[in-house]
């Protein structure tokens, strides 16, 4: 499941969107391994790894809607101004993350 979680948000940071790395990373490594292999929680599993993509999506200054539209409305001189201030939220957003998926697998045996 780890794999699956800093997976989809490294993969996020590439492509720029959640929306266009979640199939991929989903159809990759979600359904035949998580699901297939290891009868995890298909619903859990999507709902875990969209969340990294928006942790993904914090951390890239490719993703127009979060960083690079409001920096060019609210006029700010540094146009990475937005992915400084998101980028370390997204950060921690995404090792909180790895660290709940990790406790859930070692308590429950989800994966």
């Amino acid at each position: 499941m780890a794999v699956y979680v800093l997976g989809m948000a490294l993969f996020t940071m590439v492509m720029g969107n959640g929306f266009a790395a979640f199939p991929v990373m989903t159809g990759g490594v979600g359904v035949p391994i998580l699901v297939g292999v290891f009868h995890g929680n298909p619903a859990t599993m999507a709902a875990i790894g969209m969340f990294s993509g928006y942790c993904g999506t914090l951390m890239t200054p490719i993703a127009a809607n979060f960083n690079i539209v409001p920096a060019a409305l609210l006029e700010l001189p540094d146009k990475n101004a937005v992915i400084q201030g998101a980028g370390a939220d997204g950060g921690d957003v995404a090792g909180g993350e790895y660290l709940f998926v990790e406790l859930v697998d070692v308590c429950l045996n989800f994966v």
